[in-house]
């Protein structure tokens, strides 16, 4: 689904203030069946990464940093998704040739060179990679039944919204649900306010920057690497499927390319062949110089066209980095 504009507006606003009260009634039910859920522990070296916030909140960014933490200390990590947009259940390695069917994050976490799993009941996970990888790190995962190891809540500019509960903002449970995770992660520049509750919720917290670092590039032969200097000043059109197209136009602006047009699709969705015609015509008439994607969405195109595709790849910029990973390898029932 697009979520709906209200969710970004204010939460003053005359809409926002209507849908309060029902919102702070379903809050009540959430912080219930977290106080009183019977929890089971994973009794496996395990890191959650969720965010109370339904979209666009860096869980996939943040849960591939960690794995490439664990992996350059001979830690190998699986990165686990529930399969959602997917059609293929099950443990896969970077080898793997044939990905149909494979949903977009453990595509993306392959590509990157670790075992990635697709898991509706992300219980299945624990005997399905027991011995073929050292830890695991759950990715979009803040559940009051199953508990890793490490539970971590990260946050960006745009995802917190008019910070109410769905059906009625973009928050899956209330902020206060922060007191039960380990650690929370916040963009820099977020709303004060709001930066201040998740602070005296949870001491443990650290900031980071979102930056694209460079792009991975395909012609329809071959792909390689650019860096973002090489294309600043181009005319894009962009292509995404993700929760917030908006974050996605912002990062690519400040980087200096200029959009010609953004073709929003709902998150998780396959990329119309139409959608690619569109977009070819558009370079072929000159009104745009190149394409510019997602990362995860640049896998689901590149075999299919030949046209300058340049994929997105950002990286999270931790502040006080050895900090964090101090901490992780503390908390993580395992040696470095």
């Amino acid at each position: 689904m697009k979520p709906p504009k209200f969710w970004y507006y204010s939460k003053y606003h005359p809409t926002n203030l209507v849908f309060s009260l029902p919102s702070h009634i379903i809050s009540f039910a959430m912080l219930l069946r977290r106080i009183f859920g019977k929890k089971k522990v994973l009794d496996f070296p395990s890191v959650g990464v969720g965010s109370l916030a339904l979209g666009g909140a860096g869980k996939t960014t943040l849960s591939l940093k960690i794995a490439q933490i664990l992996s350059e200390n001979k830690i190998r990590p699986a990165v686990i998704h529930s399969g959602f947009g997917g059609k293929k259940e099950g443990v896969f390695m970077p080898e793997t040739e044939n990905l149909d069917g494979v949903c977009d994050e453990t595509v993306l976490a392959l590509k990157r060179n670790f075992i990635g799993a697709s898991f509706k009941k992300r219980e299945k996970a624990l005997d399905s990679l027991r011995k073929i990888a050292d830890a695991l790190i759950f990715d979009d995962f803040f559940s009051y039944l199953l508990e890793p190891e490490i539970k971590i809540l990260t946050f960006t500019k745009e995802s917190i919204g008019n910070t109410l509960v769905f059906p009625f903002g973009p928050m899956r449970e209330p902020i206060i649900s922060a007191l039960w995770t380990d650690m929370v992660f916040i963009e820099k520049g977020i709303n004060d306010s709001f930066k201040r509750k998740i602070e005296k919720l949870n001491k443990k917290t650290f900031y980071f920057i979102s930056k694209i670092q460079k792009f991975i590039y395909s012609d329809g032969n071959k792909i390689s690497e650019k860096n973002t200097s090489e294309i600043s000043g181009a005319r894009a059109v962009l292509v995404s499927s993700i929760a917030l197209p908006s974050r996605f136009r912002r990062m690519i602006r400040e980087i200096g390319i200029n959009i010609v047009e953004h073709f929003d699709l709902p998150d998780h969705s396959q990329i119309p062949f139409s959608t690619i015609t569109e977009i070819r015509e558009k370079i072929n008439k000159k009104l745009a110089d190149i394409v510019v994607s997602t990362e995860k969405d640049f896998w689901k195109i590149t075999n299919r066209t030949k046209l300058p595709l340049y994929g997105v790849c950002v990286e999270f910029e931790i502040e006080d980095e050895e900090k964090f990973r101090k901490k992780l390898f503390e908390s993580l029932s395992i040696s470095k």
